[in-house]
């Protein structure tokens, strides 16, 4: 989870709770029994089922949440 965290905070994205960051564009919140959930502004949420951080990637910078060219943990 700390590769999670400093990846986010590397990248831009806030603290706003101890499980959710946040940054211009969406939020990410560390879901209770694993996972994540990114929402965008309007409120449309996905779902991870596990806490893969490539998928978190692969969401962030898809639908360009993050710069394609992230900094890396």
């Amino acid at each position: 989870m700390d590769k999670v965290i400093s990846f986010l905070e590397n990248n831009g994205f806030e603290k706003l709770t101890d499980n959710n960051y946040w940054n211009d564009t969406c939020n990410v919140k560390f879901q209770d029994g694993g996972g994540y959930a990114v929402s965008d502004k309007l409120d449309n949420t996905m779902y991870s089922i596990d806490n893969n951080i490539y998928w978190l990637i692969g969401v962030l910078t898809y639908y360009g949440f993050i710069d394609k060219n992230y900094v890396d943990i």
